[in-house]
């Protein structure tokens, strides 16, 4: 091998390390998007399947009594999402809102990305109520009416400059 031929094997390899390193973090946050995209979904779907088969939390019931409206809002099973965290809680106030204090926290979420969605900057709120044999959804307190093809919520995650969008349709349906 030449010292030209060895040259030019360097160059090459250097070239291909710069654009590795570059990509890098365009990678990262693709995968961290993939990642967080597939926390949120799951959340709402466990939300969604506690409320349509009333898995209620017991210090909820407890502070219901016998109070049967109180006990039927212990099924009201949302998710909320702020900045990088999130929380799935159990809707006592019935406002269908985030309201901490006052809803019971049943887990909590943290996340890589950051999340807009439904009303900005206040925590982005999705409601399961439990209407047996489906549910109604509520985004930011407002019914999600399946009313037409078009009608979603929106929560979008961003990384880096990167965006993914998931669209929660009516009856809890997630793209």
């Amino acid at each position: 091998m030449t010292l030209l031929e060895t040259v030019v094997v360097i160059t090459i390899m250097s070239i291909l390390s710069v654009l590795t390193a570059v990509s890098f973090p365009v990678i990262r946050n693709h995968q961290n998007l993939i990642t967080d995209a597939g926390q949120v979904e799951g959340a709402l779907q466990e939300a969604q399947l506690r409320a349509l088969n009333e898995v209620r939390p017991e210090e909820c019931l407890s502070q219901a009594g016998d109070d049967r409206d109180l006990q039927r809002r212990c099924s009201n099973i949302g998710t909320a999402f702020q900045d990088r965290q999130g929380v799935l809680f159990s809707d006592f106030d019935g406002d269908r809102q985030y309201t901490p204090g006052e809803d019971f926290e049943i887990k909590r979420y943290t996340l890589v990305t950051t999340v807009d969605g439904v009303s900005s900057p206040a925590w982005q709120t999705f409601v399961f109520e439990a209407l047996p044999p489906t549910v109604a959804v509520y985004a930011g307190g407002a019914v999600v009416l399946p009313s037409s093809e078009s009608s979603a919520a929106v929560l979008t995650l961003r990384a880096g400059g990167q965006t993914k969008e998931l669209k929660i349709r009516p009856y809890g349906i997630v793209e």
